[in-house]
């Protein structure tokens, strides 16, 4: 970086792995905007995370 020059920066998620992303949070969507903020409710939101993260990731 002596030279003044700026990398460009990497995307996280390739197109691919957003737009399983995308259509994953669309199925769970539900889950993720009910008002409730109970135990319960946060264990179904954790699981519905874990549930996208495994899509993404396989």
């Amino acid at each position: 970086m002596a030279t003044g020059e700026k990398r460009a920066r990497t995307s996280y998620f390739s197109p691919v792995e957003i737009e399983i992303l995308m259509n994953a949070y669309a199925e769970y969507e539900y889950i993720f905007k009910k008002k409730r903020n109970t135990v319960a409710a946060a264990k179904e939101r954790e699981l519905a995370w874990q549930k996208i993260a495994d899509r993404v990731n396989a």
